[in-house]
């Protein structure tokens, strides 16, 4: 079994596109033959994020119940997660980059964790190089550049693992990558076609009979474009073509490759997006150890998260608590914070950049008096299009199984796949 966890797609677009004459084959299977059911997760807003709805699926606890809020958190208390009990049913299991996911099999096909976790692959050369590759790859997002190495390594690894066929596919795609550059969409389009050729290879050459692909392409297009879809007027002429349409050709084509491959496959969502019409500016911090030093906090540690997100790791809790009162200071001229969401947790910080203004030249921030030169520190992400929905969507290879099935929970769908884990060992 596949379980393809396609992040906050909105399908309710996907149909709109479909009724409007788009040419979405896959997609249009699965809304008239297959069937989906919606799920939801029954939250308060503020937990509806990727990075806290898919551990309550993989673990089957909420929220409050797993602790884990942040990127980069791990579970309270060690519970098992889907994927051992899937490994205790007799499954070969492959892990691929499912969010918050912790290594904990006993003999994985393959596991490769999701670039801001930081859990531990497995002991494989590919699969470890792998998971260096996707994590330089995220946090390079912002300037939408792969490094050198990495596009190497990507390309000597495609070169020994595809046919003739597959290297002109790749070659042909590269080369409408390299061709669009100003069209930011690309690269996660192709990061994530990458991801599913190595995600079909391995779940091939290692035997597996259960494997996860965590896919956020997607999600990460919608948020920054939803609003210059056609479907709200946008200005699809602005790229010559309208970018959520040709995310969804695209995702249409890759998904029909490789669940047409295998009888038994469960597409999730957990989560969609609503658009947001007034402006949100999204910035990240380029160096952030530079601009640490530049408000006085040199003895720590970095790490970065998924764009405005970070942790600093002090020696002690008391330093962790002394830097939100210096990192609070930090102003923009009219008295905006510019940093917030303050969380500890043992000796290290977690923090967000909230300010959501335009950053230009001209913008002026403080530290009290003294003047903070963060135009020059940041990198700007993106205009924030949409924001999290709870509704999301399941679809199950078995065709009109999910037609006319009730509203199911996240933490119910496990249970349903879990069943279906449990027989297919039968």
């Amino acid at each position: 079994m596949r379980l393809v966890e396609l992040n906050e797609v909105n399908f309710d677009l996907v149909s709109k596109y479909i009724d409007n004459g788009a040419n979405l084959p896959f997609f249009s299977s699965l809304l008239s033959e297959h069937g989906y059911a919606e799920t939801y997760n029954g939250v308060q807003d503020d937990y509806l994020e990727p990075w806290i709805q898919w551990p309550s699926f993989h673990l089957g606890l909420t929220p409050k119940d797993h602790g884990m809020f942040h990127l980069g958190d791990s579970p309270v208390d060690d519970p098992e997660q889907i994927f051992e009990m899937a490994e205790q049913y007799g499954h070969k299991v492959g892990v691929l980059s499912a969010m918050g996911a912790s290594n904990r099999l006993v003999s994985p096909a393959f596991f490769v964790p999701d670039p801001w976790s930081g859990a531990t692959p497995d002991e494989s050369r590919f699969c470890t190089e792998l998971a260096k590759v996707l994590e330089r790859s995220v946090n390079s997002n912002a300037q939408s550049k792969l490094l050198l190495k990495d596009l190497v390594w990507l390309s000597f690894q495609l070169f020994l693992a595809t046919n003739v066929k597959e290297k002109y596919e790749f070659v042909r795609e590269c080369t409408n990558f390299f061709a669009n550059r100003t069209k930011k969409w690309k690269k996660a389009i192709l990061l994530d076609r990458i991801l599913i050729f190595f995600f079909q290879k391995l779940m091939t050459d290692r035997s597996a009979t259960f494997g996860t692909l965590f896919l956020n392409g997607v999600a990460h297009i919608q948020h920054h474009h939803m609003l210059e879809s056609s479907l709200f007027d946008g200005d699809a002429d602005l790229y010559d073509e309208d970018p959520i349409l040709s995310c969804y050709q695209c995702y249409d084509s890759m998904l029909d490759r490789l669940c047409t491959k295998y009888p038994e496959w469960v597409i999730a969502t957990g989560l969609s997006q609503k658009p947001i019409t007034n402006k949100v500016y999204f910035y990240r911090l380029d160096d952030h150890s530079r601009f640490l030093t530049s408000i006085g906090l040199i003895n720590c540690d970095v790490q970065p998260l998924m764009s405005r997100d970070f942790w600093i790791h002090f020696k002690s809790e008391l330093e962790a608590k002394a830097a939100i009162k210096t990192i609070s200071r930090v102003k923009s001229a009219d008295g905006q914070d510019v940093f917030g969401n303050f969380s500890i947790k043992a000796n290290s910080l977690f923090v967000s950049l909230i300010f959501h203004d335009e950053i230009t030249e001209k913008s002026t921030f403080l530290l009290d008096r003294d003047v903070i030169d963060l135009f020059s520190m940041v990198s700007f992400v993106a205009i924030k299009n949409s924001g999290h929905a709870d509704r999301g969507y399941v679809f199950y290879s078995e065709k009109g199984k999910a037609k006319n099935t009730n509203r199911t929970s996240l933490i119910e769908l496990r249970g349903i796949l879990l069943e279906k884990l449990q027989f297919a060992v039968k």
